[in-house]
Protein backbone atom coordinates (compact mmCIF):
# COMPACT_ATOMS: atom_id res chain seq x y z
CA UNK A 1 0.00 0.00 0.00
CA UNK A 2 2.84 2.43 0.80
CA UNK A 3 4.38 1.81 -2.61
CA UNK A 4 1.05 2.59 -4.25
CA UNK A 5 0.67 5.86 -2.29
CA UNK A 6 4.17 7.02 -3.18
CA UNK A 7 3.50 6.26 -6.87
CA UNK A 8 0.29 8.29 -6.74
CA UNK A 9 2.08 11.16 -4.99
CA UNK A 10 4.85 11.09 -7.63
CA UNK A 11 2.24 11.08 -10.39
CA UNK A 12 0.45 14.06 -8.83
CA UNK A 13 3.74 15.93 -8.30
CA UNK A 14 4.95 15.45 -11.88
CA UNK A 15 1.47 16.20 -13.19
CA UNK A 16 1.51 19.55 -11.38
CA UNK A 17 5.02 20.30 -12.69
CA UNK A 18 3.83 19.52 -16.24
CA UNK A 19 0.77 21.76 -15.84
CA UNK A 20 2.99 24.60 -14.53
CA UNK A 21 5.39 24.26 -17.47
CA UNK A 22 2.55 24.29 -20.02
CA UNK A 23 1.01 27.32 -18.30
CA UNK A 24 4.33 29.19 -18.38
CA UNK A 25 4.75 28.39 -22.08
CA UNK A 26 1.25 29.66 -22.87
CA UNK A 27 1.74 32.86 -20.88
CA UNK A 28 5.13 33.45 -22.57
CA UNK A 29 3.60 32.92 -26.00
CA UNK A 30 0.76 35.34 -25.27
CA UNK A 31 3.26 37.94 -24.00
CA UNK A 32 5.49 37.59 -27.10
CA UNK A 33 2.47 37.85 -29.40
CA UNK A 34 1.29 40.95 -27.53
CA UNK A 35 4.69 42.61 -28.03
CA UNK A 36 4.71 41.75 -31.74
CA UNK A 37 1.11 42.86 -32.33
CA UNK A 38 1.76 46.21 -30.64
CA UNK A 39 4.91 46.72 -32.79
CA UNK A 40 3.84 45.26 -36.14
CA UNK A 41 2.81 48.60 -37.71
CA UNK A 42 6.08 50.24 -36.60
CA UNK A 43 8.13 47.34 -37.95
CA UNK A 44 6.38 47.54 -41.32
CA UNK A 45 6.98 51.31 -41.48
CA UNK A 46 10.63 50.85 -40.53
CA UNK A 47 11.04 48.28 -43.31
CA UNK A 48 9.44 50.64 -45.83
CA UNK A 49 11.65 53.54 -44.74
CA UNK A 50 14.72 51.29 -44.82
CA UNK A 51 14.03 50.12 -48.38
CA UNK A 52 13.44 53.70 -49.58
CA UNK A 53 16.56 55.18 -48.01
CA UNK A 54 19.14 56.83 -50.27
CA UNK A 55 21.88 54.37 -49.33
CA UNK A 56 19.77 51.30 -50.12
CA UNK A 57 18.62 52.85 -53.41
CA UNK A 58 22.27 53.53 -54.28
CA UNK A 59 23.07 49.86 -53.76
CA UNK A 60 20.17 48.94 -56.05
CA UNK A 61 21.54 51.24 -58.75
CA UNK A 62 24.76 49.19 -58.86
CA UNK A 63 22.86 45.89 -59.12
CA UNK A 64 23.32 44.99 -55.48
CA UNK A 65 20.09 44.02 -53.78
CA UNK A 66 19.36 44.73 -50.16
CA UNK A 67 15.85 43.70 -49.20
CA UNK A 68 14.08 43.85 -45.87
CA UNK A 69 11.05 41.85 -44.87
CA UNK A 70 9.09 40.89 -41.84
CA UNK A 71 9.82 37.25 -41.11
CA UNK A 72 7.76 35.97 -38.25
CA UNK A 73 8.34 38.48 -35.46
CA UNK A 74 11.70 39.67 -36.77
CA UNK A 75 13.08 41.85 -39.53
CA UNK A 76 15.21 39.90 -41.99
CA UNK A 77 17.51 41.84 -44.29
CA UNK A 78 19.13 40.07 -47.23
CA UNK A 79 22.21 41.43 -48.96
CA UNK A 80 22.80 40.04 -52.44
CA UNK A 81 26.00 41.54 -53.79
CA UNK A 82 29.50 40.10 -53.98
CA UNK A 83 28.32 37.66 -51.30
CA UNK A 84 24.87 36.74 -50.05
CA UNK A 85 24.31 37.57 -46.39
CA UNK A 86 21.31 37.62 -44.10
CA UNK A 87 20.86 39.78 -41.06
CA UNK A 88 18.06 39.06 -38.59
CA UNK A 89 16.93 41.78 -36.22
CA UNK A 90 15.06 39.99 -33.45
CA UNK A 91 12.19 41.83 -31.82
CA UNK A 92 12.66 42.01 -28.09
CA UNK A 93 10.72 44.03 -25.53
CA UNK A 94 11.11 47.56 -26.93
CA UNK A 95 14.17 46.99 -29.13
CA UNK A 96 15.65 45.09 -32.06
CA UNK A 97 18.74 42.94 -31.52
CA UNK A 98 21.28 41.46 -33.91
CA UNK A 99 24.89 40.34 -34.01
CA UNK A 100 27.40 41.44 -36.63
CA UNK A 101 31.03 40.64 -37.12
CA UNK A 102 33.25 43.62 -36.26
CA UNK A 103 34.80 43.42 -39.76
CA UNK A 104 31.46 43.21 -41.61
CA UNK A 105 31.18 46.58 -43.35
CA UNK A 106 27.83 45.67 -44.97
CA UNK A 107 26.41 44.70 -41.58
CA UNK A 108 27.53 48.02 -40.12
CA UNK A 109 25.84 49.91 -42.97
CA UNK A 110 22.62 47.93 -42.50
CA UNK A 111 22.61 48.69 -38.76
CA UNK A 112 23.22 52.37 -39.55
CA UNK A 113 20.34 52.54 -42.06
CA UNK A 114 17.86 50.65 -39.87
CA UNK A 115 18.76 52.89 -36.92
CA UNK A 116 18.10 55.89 -39.14
CA UNK A 117 14.80 54.35 -40.30
CA UNK A 118 13.67 54.13 -36.68
CA UNK A 119 14.59 57.81 -36.15
CA UNK A 120 12.73 58.79 -39.34
CA UNK A 121 9.70 56.84 -38.12
CA UNK A 122 9.85 59.01 -34.97
CA UNK A 123 9.97 62.25 -36.99
CA UNK A 124 13.67 62.88 -37.63
CA UNK A 125 15.17 63.70 -41.03
CA UNK A 126 16.86 61.08 -43.18
CA UNK A 127 20.55 60.62 -42.42
CA UNK A 128 20.18 62.44 -39.09
CA UNK A 129 21.92 59.62 -37.23
CA UNK A 130 24.73 58.89 -39.67
CA UNK A 131 27.23 61.20 -37.97
CA UNK A 132 27.35 58.85 -34.97
CA UNK A 133 28.34 55.97 -37.24
CA UNK A 134 30.73 57.98 -39.39
CA UNK A 135 32.64 59.07 -36.29
CA UNK A 136 32.50 55.61 -34.65
CA UNK A 137 30.73 57.10 -31.65
CA UNK A 138 28.06 54.40 -31.47
CA UNK A 139 30.13 52.58 -28.85
CA UNK A 140 29.51 55.52 -26.50
CA UNK A 141 25.71 55.11 -26.48
CA UNK A 142 23.48 52.99 -24.26
CA UNK A 143 20.17 51.39 -25.24
CA UNK A 144 18.22 54.10 -23.38
CA UNK A 145 19.82 56.64 -25.75
CA UNK A 146 18.82 54.75 -28.88
CA UNK A 147 21.50 52.14 -29.60
CA UNK A 148 23.90 49.92 -27.73
CA UNK A 149 26.94 48.07 -29.06
CA UNK A 150 28.62 45.42 -26.95
CA UNK A 151 31.77 43.79 -28.22
CA UNK A 152 31.97 40.05 -27.63
CA UNK A 153 35.23 38.73 -29.12
CA UNK A 154 35.01 39.52 -32.87
CA UNK A 155 31.28 40.23 -32.82
CA UNK A 156 29.15 43.22 -31.91
CA UNK A 157 25.85 42.58 -30.18
CA UNK A 158 23.70 45.48 -31.34
CA UNK A 159 20.49 46.61 -29.67
CA UNK A 160 18.42 49.37 -31.29
CA UNK A 161 15.72 51.01 -29.23
CA UNK A 162 12.29 51.25 -30.88
CA UNK A 163 10.98 53.87 -28.46
CA UNK A 164 13.91 56.26 -28.15
CA UNK A 165 15.55 57.08 -31.43
CA UNK A 166 19.23 57.84 -31.63
CA UNK A 167 19.22 61.58 -30.93
CA UNK A 168 22.28 63.25 -32.32
CA UNK A 169 23.07 66.78 -31.12
CA UNK A 170 23.88 69.09 -33.99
Amino acid sequence: MDNRKSNILRLIFWGLITICLFSAAIVGSIYNNRIFNSRKDDLEKIIMIFENSKIIKNYHSIDTRINAELEGKNIKITYDGADVKEYVFKLKDGYLETNINQNDSIGKIIVMVITDAIAINKGRNEESTYIVFNNNKMLDYKLEEGIEYKKIKDTFNVKINLDTYLNVPY
